[in-house]
C-alpha cells in the first residue's frame, strides 16, 4: 500500500469531522460533530478501571472491545489503557485531592499518544466514571463519547448506596489480609462471573510485582468520596448499571442519568445470569452490545431520550 500524501492525509482528517452522531445527552438534546473513522483510521478508546486497580485488571476486556464495538461506520477499534494515580504504571505517583487533579494528571498523559484533534471516546468504570464525567464536563473537545459504568456521586447517593453497608466490614479487614485472601474477598465484593480463584491468584501476582501502597488507596477513596455532579455534560455518554452490583446501588447510575439526562441501559440479570460491579468483566459481551448499539442510534432517536429510556437486559 502506497503512503497518503500530505494532501491526502489532509483530507482524511477532514473527512473525520462531517459525520454527527447522536446525542441522546443534556436538557436540549444537543448533536456534536463525531467522526467518519476510515478503515485506516481506527477509533479510539480511553478507557480507565477504578478505586485501587490498573490496567492489569482489565484482562481480556480490552481485546473484545477493539473486536466487538463499532460505531456507525466500518472503522476498526482501538483501546488506550492509562492508569490512575497511585496504580500500576503510575504506582509511585502521589495522588491529587480531587477527581479533577486525575483529569489533569491524565490528560497530559494522554496528549502523548492521542494527538489533540483526533477522535477518542472514553469508557471508565466506578472511580474511572467519575473521572471521565469531570473530564468530559470541563473539556468536552477531548472526547467524541463517553460510557460510565457503575459509578457514583456525593451529592446524588447516600454513602450506604455508594457502599453497600456489607461491605464496610470486608474493606477494613482488606489491609491485614495477605494478597491472595485480599483479591478473593474483593472479587467476591465485585464479580458473580468467572473463575474468581483462577483471577484472585492473577490479581494477587500484579500486587506483587506493583506492590499498592495504602495511602495511595486512602488518597483515592477520598477524592471518590468528594466527587460530585457536574452542572452538565456537553459529550454524548452512556451510562451503564448492574442492578446484580453488590458494592453499589444501580440507583446511583439511575440518578445520575437523570440528572444529566443521559440514557441508561440496566443489566437486569439475576442469580447465574448476574453481573457485578466490574460488569465489563462479568457481562462483556452485553456491554459491548450496549455501546455499539448506543453509538449507532440516529440523533433523532438518541435526543431527548434522556434517563426516562432505560434499557434492560434481555
Amino acid at each position: 500500500m502506497r503512503a497518503r500524501s500530505k494532501t491526502e492525509a489532509s483530507a482524511v482528517r477532514r473527512d473525520r469531522s462531517d459525520v454527527r452522531v447522536p446525542a441522546g445527552h443534556g436538557a436540549r438534546g444537543a448533536c456534536r460533530p463525531a467522526p467518519r473513522v476510515l478503515s485506516e483510521e481506527p477509533m479510539r478508546w480511553l478507557l480507565l478501571r477504578g478505586l485501587i486497580r490498573e490496567q492489569r485488571h482489565w484482562l481480556d476486556f480490552p481485546e473484545r472491545f477493539a473486536a466487538l464495538v463499532r460505531g456507525p461506520d466500518v472503522s476498526p477499534t482501538e483501546t488506550v489503557l492509562l492508569d490512575l494515580p497511585g496504580f500500576g504504571s503510575e504506582n509511585d505517583a502521589a495522588v491529587p485531592p480531587t477527581v479533577a487533579g486525575f483529569v489533569d494528571d491524565l490528560r497530559t498523559r494522554l496528549r502523548r499518544v492521542v494527538p489533540a484533534g483526533e477522535a477518542c471516546g472514553i469508557f471508565a468504570v466506578s472511580l474511572g466514571g467519575m473521572v471521565a464525567l469531570e473530564w468530559l464536563a470541563r473539556h468536552p473537545e477531548d472526547f467524541v463519547a463517553g460510557v460510565v459504568v457503575n459509578t457514583s456521586l456525593a451529592d446524588l447517593s447516600w454513602p450506604w448506596e455508594r457502599m453497600r453497608p456489607h461491605n464496610w466490614p470486608r474493606v477494613a479487614l482488606a489491609p491485614f489480609l495477605s494478597a491472595r485472601a485480599r483479591e478473593r474477598m474483593l472479587l467476591g465484593m465485585t464479580r458473580h462471573q468467572g473463575d474468581l480463584d483462577a483471577a484472585a491468584d492473577r490479581y494477587a501476582a500484579i500486587a506483587a510485582a506493583t506492590p499498592p501502597r495504602r495511602a495511595s488507596a486512602a488518597g483515592q477513596l477520598r477524592a471518590a468520596m468528594r466527587m460530585r455532579c457536574p452542572p452538565s455534560i456537553a459529550v454524548p455518554t452512556l451510562v451503564l448499571a448492574s442492578r446484580g452490583d453488590r458494592l453499589v446501588s444501580w440507583r446511583c447510575g439511575a440518578r445520575l442519568a437523570e440528572r444529566l439526562a443521559l440514557p441508561l441501559r440496566l443489566h437486569e440479570g439475576a442469580g447465574d445470569d448476574a453481573a457485578g460491579h466490574d460488569l465489563p468483566l462479568d457481562a462483556p459481551e452485553w456491554v459491548c452490545t450496549q455501546v455499539s448499539a448506543w453509538l449507532a442510534e440516529p440523533a433523532a432517536d438518541r435526543a431527548g431520550a434522556g434517563a426516562a429510556r432505560a434499557t434492560s437486559a434481555p
